[in-house]
């Protein structure tokens, strides 16, 4: 039994904090005829961008303390250009010809690959 907890479950947000008024941006130039041809903007309130910062930073600590994430990991993290990124496979790529190997590449695009997720199968999936 967990004890009592004065402000509520601190393993959860509080469902006002979840909160958040969406808006629609087209994007540009492409036709506004179509739902996929929108950006969705979720505008949340103050207080939901404050614990959304603590939460960051908090996550962020753990991660790198715990380095999970691998230094060519480059996706979302700060201080990790993708012009790093090109660079290091550019030096990698041209490492290799000098060496006389050769050097295969993998390039993904998965721009509509959350649409196509099974949402509820997902943490099922992710859990070890």
């Amino acid at each position: 039994m967990l004890p009592h907890q004065p402000y509520g479950d601190s393993r959860h947000l509080p469902i006002a904090l979840k909160r958040a008024t969406v808006v629609m941006f087209p994007k540009t130039p492409r036709p506004a005829s179509m739902p996929s041809k929108y950006r969705p903007i979720s505008l949340l309130s103050t207080l939901s961008k404050v614990a959304e910062v603590a939460i960051l930073h908090r996550l962020k600590a753990l991660v790198d303390a715990s380095h999970a994430l691998l230094e060519p990991q480059f996706g979302f993290r700060q201080g990790h250009f993708t012009t790093q990124q090109l660079l290091h496979l550019t030096e990698w790529t041209a490492r290799a010809f000098n060496l006389r190997k050769t050097t295969g590449a993998v390039f993904l695009i998965v721009e509509e690959a959350y649409n196509q997720v099974w949402h509820r199968g997902l943490p099922h999936k992710l859990s070890p």
